[in-house]
């Protein structure tokens, strides 16, 4: 076994640790309950919950993709609806994309950019947050490293074209963002390969023929979720154009400004909702490439960000600067140093659209970062010395910070963010069950956060049972009724009963 293979062994172990110790700490919030019932009710029934045949579309979550619950189906088997079930995939998938890292820069850089690189994304907050909930967005970024990677690597093996087209398909499959940026990826990765030169080469036809008919399938596929499943109904739902919040502030602040302005025909010009619109945009855009975003806070949802950090450590920083000065100064890596700069300018297209930066939405532009920054660690190992005074000072500041970090990761994230992840709801059910013996009814408030989900998830309510009551305002599981307070006949509450308020 060489040495490489060793060191890489060893940044998978550490990987691992940081991304499964006390990975259960924290209740499953709502995308998570609904993807593991949803798992476990096709386990059981091969229909999801609200009783859909194998669907391609999840209506619990909004129409969702169904990559990740299908792909799920394993560790909901093992483990069944639970935190481990759900984010098993998940895990999985940071680990994955910790090789994929690795190869994806040896092919980029050189050997001691892939280890480097490696053990960057094995420490990355960012890679860590993704890894240790069930997002849905991690599995899809492991498939578009996957089809990075074939392609890459492809040269004479033009079987890999096929495994990196479906690896790009199933990940447009997995997370809605994907659907934009996928496609994006693929016109860069087209250019950077070099285009025609790279497809129409000699006995390549049968291959590039089954890559289209591959493509063509999950053109078909993605076809229908548009059309006959309301596959988009959550962006529908959430992007800027359909706020209405915000449609009537636009308004307000259009009208506003024109009634101050004293040309009525320039005022128009400048002062309307297209104008607003485009502004609201290119502040989401550009709040991805913010210090707050990236360095200092991250997104600001608990969710996505336990350690309450930027998406990288403060050292990234002057990392990436050393590496700028390694990519135009010394012209080195030309054409993989604009690739990974258009690969990031690209990622946070989706996510503007929503009107917020987002971390799981644009996780997309964590590695082309982590790849840039590797430069700039192996120029300074290779020019200066790790204890050098450059050197030095920022493994000390990536030391505090990186402790600091676990620290609220693992011993204060699942105290102070359990609402966020519907800790109450999970007490609830818990309470419940050890005492529902005890009762000959037990009302439950429907306000408590994703309660009408909790409970079938962490009481494994058989599925049949959840599939016919989909749809009802009150939901009924033995003597537990899912219920508003307010809507109790006080006929039917006794000393035998028990009512849990929110």
């Amino acid at each position: 076994m060489g040495k490489k293979v060793v060191i890489l062994a060893l940044i998978l172990i550490l990987g691992f640790v940081l991304r499964v110790y006390k990975i259960t700490s924290l209740p499953m919030y709502g995308d998570e309950l609904t993807l593991a019932y949803d798992s476990y009710s096709i386990l059981k029934t091969g229909r999801d919950q609200t009783g859909q045949f194998l669907p391609l579309t999840f209506a619990m979550r909004g129409g969702s993709p169904p990559a990740y619950v299908y792909f799920s189906l394993p560790a909901v088997f093992l483990f069944g609806p639970t935190a481990l079930g759900v984010r098993a995939l998940s895990l999985i998938s940071g680990l994955g994309i910790i090789v994929l890292a690795y190869y994806i820069a040896k092919k980029f850089f050189s050997e001691k950019h892939s280890l480097v690189v490696a053990a960057l994304t094995a420490l990355s907050p960012w890679a860590i947050n993704l890894s240790r909930g069930g997002f849905e967005t991690n599995f899809a970024l492991f498939l578009t490293m996957s089809g990075l990677t074939f392609f890459l690597y492809s040269q004479k093996k033009y079987l890999y074209w096929i495994f990196g087209t479906l690896s790009f398909g199933l990940a447009i499959f997995t997370y809605p963002t994907y659907k934009l940026l996928v496609p994006l990826f693929v016109i860069i990765l087209i250019w950077y390969l070099g285009g025609r030169k790279f497809f129409f080469s000699s006995n390549s036809t049968k291959y590039l023929l089954a890559m289209s008919l591959v493509t063509g399938l999950f053109a078909v596929l993605f076809g229908s979720q548009v059309l006959f499943s309301n596959s988009e109904r959550r962006f529908l739902n959430t992007n800027i154009f359909n706020q209405d919040n915000l449609r009537e502030l636009i308004t307000q602040k259009v009208n506003s400004e024109r009634t101050l302005s004293t040309e009525g025909m320039v005022s128009n010009l400048f002062h309307n909702k297209p104008v607003e619109y485009f502004v609201i945009l290119r502040d989401a855009y550009l709040n991805h490439f913010s210090l707050n975003f990236l360095f200092v806070k991250g997104d600001g949802n608990p969710r996505h960000n336990m350690t309450e950090t930027g998406e990288f450590y403060f050292a990234d920083i002057f990392l990436i600067l050393i590496s700028l000065m390694v990519f135009i100064g010394k012209r080195a890596y030309k054409k993989e140093f604009k690739f990974l700069i258009v690969w990031i300018l690209i990622s946070p297209v989706a996510s503007a659209f929503l009107g917020e930066i987002h971390a799981l939405r644009s996780s997309l532009m964590f590695l082309p970062i982590s790849l840039i920054s590797s430069v700039g660690l192996v120029y300074l190992i290779e020019k200066k010395g790790p204890l050098s005074p450059v050197g030095l000072p920022l493994a000390l500041i990536f030391f505090v910070q990186f402790i600091f970090s676990l620290e609220k990761l693992y011993f204060i994230s699942q105290t102070k963010f359990a609402d966020f992840w519907s800790g109450r709801a999970k007490t609830v059910v818990q309470m419940t069950e050890s005492v529902k013996g005890k009762y000959q009814q037990i009302f439950i408030s429907k306000r408590i956060d994703n309660i009408e989900f909790a409970y079938p998830v962490y009481a494994k309510i058989d599925p049949n049972d959840v599939i016919v009551q989909y749809g009802r305002e009150v939901k009924e599981f033995g003597n537990v009724t899912i219920i508003d307070i307010e809507d109790i006949d006080p006929k039917s509450v006794s000393e035998n009963t028990l009512v849990i308020p929110e």
